[in-house]
C-alpha cells in the first residue's frame, strides 16, 4: 500500500500551477461490443521546494475553458470493460427493458429519501428488553 505524500497547510497555501495533465480513458462495452473514449484534463498544482522532496502533486479538475501556456502531459488509461455503454442505455430506455433508467432529478430524489430515512432512525432512542440489574444497597453489601 502506496501512502500519499503530505504537505502542511501554511505549504498548502504556496502551491503554484505547474502543467496539465490529461486522462484519456477508453472503455468497451460488453453488452454491444462499441467502444466510448473520453478524456478529462486536471491541474497540477506543486509547491516551489517541498515537492522535491516529498513528490506531492495536487491534481484538481480544470476550472475554466482557458489553458494557460503551461506544459501538458497525456496519459492513456488501460481500457475498461463495461456492461453498458451510453448507446445501450438510450436503447434500454426506448424499449422499456433491461435496468431502469432515472432522470439525475430522479436519482438526486432517492438519494434525499435514502438519507432522511437515516437520519431519522438514528433519532429514536434504543429501549433494553433486559431488566435492568437489581443494585444492592449499602445494608445489604
Amino acid at each position: 500500500m502506496s501512502v500519499k505524500p503530505q504537505i502542511t497547510e501554511s505549504e498548502s497555501r504556496e502551491l503554484r500551477l505547474d502543467s496539465y495533465v490529461t486522462y484519456v480513458h477508453h472503455h468497451h462495452c460488453r453488452n454491444c461490443g462499441c467502444d466510448e473514449t473520453f478524456s478529462q484534463i486536471y491541474e497540477v498544482w506543486l509547491h516551489p521546494t517541498s515537492t522535491r522532496i516529498t513528490t506531492f502533486k495536487d491534481l484538481r479538475p480544470l476550472a475554466g475553458l482557458e489553458l494557460l501556456p503551461l506544459h501538458m502531459a497525456r496519459i492513456d488509461v488501460q481500457v475498461k470493460q463495461i456492461p453498458l455503454c451510453c448507446q445501450c442505455v438510450g436503447t434500454y430506455r426506448a424499449r422499456g427493458q433491461g435496468p431502469k433508467v432515472v432522470t439525475n432529478q430522479e436519482w438526486q430524489e432517492t438519494l434525499r429519501r435514502k438519507y432522511t430515512a437515516q437520519a431519522e432512525e438514528e433519532k429514536i432512542a434504543k429501549t433494553s428488553s433486559a431488566t435492568p440489574k437489581a443494585v444492592p444497597r449499602l445494608d445489604q453489601i
